[in-house]
């Protein structure tokens, strides 16, 4: 077998049959911050917006203020490369529909292929990385107070409280695994 072939053999394909975006092109428009921006901009409106809007939000948010003090030199600068060339590709991908003449960009159904590479969280919700981390405090705040044999936690065997932990412990985590399955490529 030749080199060439090899290569051409090992490179996955960039549709796949079932018309699933492939990997290598939802990295290609996850690898960009405005596109993300983007997409996060728009699932906070449930999937539509104006590329005036988005301008305006994704400007604030890449200079770390509010959408009031976005200037129009910063929101012109973003509009220009959304509309140039990020929409488009995002388009192209199957991502969202965009229609240039009215300025009106949606996310598709295809969306959904790419929340598994972003951990989504709504505003109502939080990531699982702060749940560990909350999880982890109130562990942290428990033991010392087991541990200082302060009144009430005193009143139960510390073990009872290691047990406890662990069940709470291993229940977030199947959970955690549980809803990582479901969205398994």
């Amino acid at each position: 077998m030749t080199k060439a072939v090899v290569q051409k053999a090992v490179q996955p394909p960039e549709e796949k049959p079932t018309g699933e975006i492939s990997r290598n092109t939802i990295f290609q428009m996850l690898g960009n911050e405005r596109r993300r921006l983007t997409i996060n901009y728009l699932k906070q409106l449930e999937g539509q917006g104006t590329v005036r809007d988005i301008a305006e939000h994704v400007a604030a948010w890449e200079n770390g203020i509010e959408t009031v003090e976005v200037t129009y030199k910063q929101r012109k600068r973003v509009y220009t490369s959304l509309y140039q060339s990020h929409l488009p590709k995002l388009a192209s991908a199957g991502l969202i529909n965009y229609d240039k003449n009215r300025g009106t960009v949606s996310l598709t159904d295809k969306i959904s292929e790419v929340d598994i590479y972003l951990e989504t969280v709504s505003k109502n919700e939080i990531s699982w990385s702060e749940f560990y981390l909350g999880l982890g405090g109130v562990f942290m705040a428990l033991a010392i107070a087991v541990f200082t044999d302060t009144y009430p936690f005193s009143l139960i065997d510390s073990r009872s409280y290691i047990f406890a932990m662990a069940a709470v412990l291993l229940a977030s985590a199947g959970y955690h695994t549980l809803c990582t399955r479901r969205s398994r490529i």
